[in-house]
C-alpha cells in the first residue's frame, strides 16, 4: 500500500481503509510540551503529562488493532527533565502499552553522538535515545500457537506455516544476533548494504576492568554485562 494518509493519529481507525493489516510500525511520538507543531489540539504541546500518555496509549491501541498477530512495533523515545528531575517517559509509556496488549521484547540504546546537545547548568549532555521494541504476542506463546495450528488444522497451508515460522524466527534472531542491529533491520527490508552503525549495543566497544577493549553482545543480560554470573546444578 503505497499511500500517505495525513490526519490525526488518534483517529487512525477512521482514517485507514477497512481490512488494512500492518506488519511493522516504526515511529517516534511528538515531544511532550517541548515543541509547538502549530496544530490545534496537537498531541504533546500544551497537554498535562497524564493526558499526553493517555493519547499515546489510545494511538498505540489502535495500531495494535490493525497489526497482524506476528507484527511488531518500534518506538524511538527519550526521557526529559521537568523541575530539575528526570521524567521517565519511555518506561511510563511501556506500562501504558502493556495495558493494551503490547509485549515489550527489548530496550535498545541508540548511541547518538550528534544528537541535540541538551547540556546546560545542572544538565548532562544527551548522547543516546531509547528504542522500544514491542511485539503483539509473546514470542514463545506465538511459537506454541503456530505449532498448535499446524497439528490441529487439517486444512492448514504448509506455505503459510513456513512463512509464519520464518517471520517469528527473524524476531528471535534479532534478539540473539551479534550483527550490527541497524544492518540486521535493513537486511530484513531487503537492504543488504555492508555497513555498520558503530552506535548500537553490538557495535559499541567498551573497556573491561583491565583496560582492554571488548564488544558487548546485545544478547547478554544486564547481570552478565555487570559481571554477575549465576550457576545452577
Amino acid at each position: 500500500m503505497n499511500k500517505v494518509y495525513n490526519g490525526d493519529s488518534r483517529c487512525l481507525l477512521e482514517i485507514l481503509p477497512e481490512g488494512v493489516q500492518v506488519q511493522t510500525t516504526i515511529t517516534s511520538p511528538p515531544y511532550f510540551d517541548m515543541k509547538d507543531y502549530g496544530v490545534e489540539g496537537q498531541v504533546g504541546f500544551g497537554q498535562k503529562y497524564e493526558e499526553y500518555l493517555e493519547d499515546l496509549k489510545e494511538i498505540f491501541a489502535q495500531i495494535y488493532t490493525v497489526t497482524k498477530d506476528d507484527g511488531t512495533l518500534w518506538i524511538v523515545i527519550d526521557t526529559f527533565k521537568r523541575d530539575h528531575a528526570v521524567v521517565t517517559l519511555p518506561f511510563d509509556l511501556v506500562q501504558k502499552l502493556n495495558s493494551v496488549g503490547w509485549k515489550l521484547q527489548e530496550i535498545i540504546i541508540w548511541k547518538k553522538d550528534k544528537t541535540v546537545p541538551w547540556s546546560s547548568k545542572g544538565f548532562m549532555q544527551r548522547k543516546f535515545e531509547y528504542v522500544l521494541f514491542f511485539s503483539k504476542q509473546d514470542i514463545m506463546i506465538n511459537k506454541r500457537l503456530l505449532e498448535y495450528k499446524s497439528t490441529e488444522s487439517i486444512e492448514s497451508d504448509p506455505q503459510v506455516r513456513r512463512n509464519d515460522y520464518q517471520k517469528l524466527n527473524r524476531m528471535i534472531d534479532y534478539c540473539e544476533t551479534q550483527q550490527c542491529l541497524r544492518q540486521f533491520i535493513l537486511s530484513y527490508f531487503g537492504d543488504n548494504s555492508p555497513c555498520t552503525c558503530d552506535k548500537c549495543s553490538n557495535c559499541v566497544v567498551v573497556e573491561d576492568q583491565k583496560g582492554k577493549e571488548k564488544s558487548v553482545p546485545a544478547c547478554q543480560s544486564d547481570s552478565e554485562r555487570a559481571g554477575i554470573v549465576r550457576a545452577a546444578s
